[in-house]
């Protein structure tokens, strides 16, 4: 579907597809269906990445424009993250353990327009605070099982509704996706990580394009993962997930979003 390079910033996005264009072959990551290991290659990620950026447009997404997504770790929680970027919106995760109070929350006040569920289980926390969430349009589900042939609203779509229709707005608009990563800008939001709430009302935490390139460059092209000399770890905290220094102290410059609208 890519039909060529457009030049602009470097991003989390334009890695993964140089990656893909470099080691097409090569295998991104693995998971299991089923019980059943199944490896996914640089170029079918790629492609994946490339329909849900496409979907994402033809969704009426546009720059700064929220997609939350409601599931456990699984590849197309990646697809959906690198797609929003690639359409330079902004990624909002959901625990799968939000109560629908705090979904309503998290969705509310981000401002989320499309939701990725995994199944039925967060699509009924969806519907269910659905008019707290003015700015929700779309709620894509993965898991159809209970939720197809016995729901029927229009907010509603398939996962693989969503491929379908990335692959008819490539057809129609082949250059949408690369010329919009290539008007990405370091400054760019394209994440927003909300903090536990212990104090009063969680907080999105925003993370740039910026950001995200430290962290790269620090740990894959600065020796992060391999020297002696510079001991970082990923950190696992939900307001960052950048590389931090045994002191705890977060490279990133990640920043308290005070308002997102």
């Amino acid at each position: 579907m890519t039909t060529g390079t457009a030049v602009g910033t470097a991003t989390i996005v334009t890695r993964v597809r140089e990656r893909a264009r470099r080691t097409p072959e090569a295998v991104a990551m693995r998971h299991k269906d089923f019980g059943i290991w199944q490896e996914v290659t640089w170029a079918a990620y790629w492609t994946q990445v490339e329909l849900v950026a496409h979907a994402l447009l033809a969704l009426g997404v546009e720059p700064g424009d929220r997609v939350a997504v409601h599931a456990e770790n699984r590849p197309e929680w990646l697809y959906t993250d690198l797609g929003t970027v690639a359409a330079r919106g902004i990624t909002v995760g959901l625990y799968p353990t939000n109560p629908p109070a705090e979904v309503a929350y998290l969705l509310a006040d981000s401002g989320a327009k499309i939701l990725v569920a995994e199944d039925q289980e967060q699509v009924d926390k969806a519907l269910a605070v659905l008019g707290e969430c003015p700015e929700l349009r779309r709620i894509i589900y993965l898991e159809p099982r209970g939720i197809r042939g016995r729901y029927d609203d229009d907010v509603l779509m398939s996962w693989p509704e969503l491929l379908a229709l990335g692959a008819e707005h490539g057809a129609a608009h082949p250059g949408a996706v690369e010329r919009s990563m290539a008007e990405a800008e370091p400054g760019d939001v394209i994440t927003l990580i909300y903090t536990s709430g212990t104090t009063g009302p969680p907080k999105g935490v925003m993370l740039t394009v910026a950001n995200v390139e430290f962290a790269v460059r620090t740990l894959v092209e600065g020796g992060g993962f391999t020297s002696r000399r510079r001991r970082n770890t990923i950190s696992r905290c939900r307001t960052c997930r950048c590389a931090t220094s045994p002191s705890g102290r977060s490279p990133c410059g990640s920043t308290r979003r005070p308002g997102c609208r």
